[in-house]
């Protein structure tokens, strides 16, 4: 029996739903009152600049770190989990919950019903086969998440805002990269040996050991 074909995200799809989803963690974290380094410090992680990646797509959120970012944001750990999956892997979101309106199209989650954007992707449901149809409830979701005027700033503005933090974040990063080889360079220089004493042999005439 032919298995059915597996539909699958280009790489340029998958970068913007990683874009996507670092917009709504970055709403979501603005939401709670928390600067980048507020957060960074909650997850106990060592610079903030992985949490400057994460909320501009470069990069995603670990699962096994999924339960202490959703601590740090106040969000149930199962809602957040659900959030994520929309974006990171949505042919498994709409496999899984095609059938459950209330979490596939995000009502039964109010942080993601409220904060959400009418840019936001909307989940596809799968027929057999695995091959997406759009769903119908598209024009509802719009229609949730109000006027897409209440942005604090035009996407452009938002982008350019990033672009700098993203320099500011390389600059520190280059700056500590370049101490620690200036400190490994010295670990490797060889150390002077100490001189040995001479020592006196029988008879009062110095010897060598």
């Amino acid at each position: 029996m032919r298995s059915p074909k597996k539909y699958q995200k280009s790489s340029a799809e998958a970068g913007e739903l990683r874009r996507q989803a670092g917009h709504f963690i970055r709403r979501l974290r603005e939401d709670r009152g928390l600067s980048q380094r507020d957060l960074a410090a909650a997850i106990e992680l060592p610079y903030y600049q992985f949490v400057s990646q994460i909320e501009t797509g470069r990069n995603r959120i670990p699962s096994e770190q999924l339960l202490i970012w959703a601590k740090a944001l106040k969000i149930s750990p199962r809602h957040f989990g659900l959030i994520l999956m929309r974006f990171y892997d949505p042919d498994l979101f709409a496999l899984t919950y095609q059938d459950d309106p209330g979490i596939f199209e995000g009502t039964d989650i109010p942080d993601f019903a409220r904060l959400m954007r009418p840019d936001d992707p909307v989940p596809e449901k799968l027929e057999v086969g695995g091959r997406p149809k759009p769903t119908p409830s598209a024009e509802a979701l719009m229609m949730m998440a109000g006027p897409a005027s209440d942005d604090p700033a035009p996407e452009s503005a938002l982008d350019s805002a990033s672009i700098v933090e993203r320099m500011g974040a390389l600059e520190i990063t280059v700056g500590q990269l370049s101490l620690e080889v200036q400190e490994i360079k010295q670990l490797l220089v060889p150390q002077p040996s100490a001189p040995k004493k001479a020592t006196r042999a029988r008879g009062g005439r110095p010897s060598d050991q």
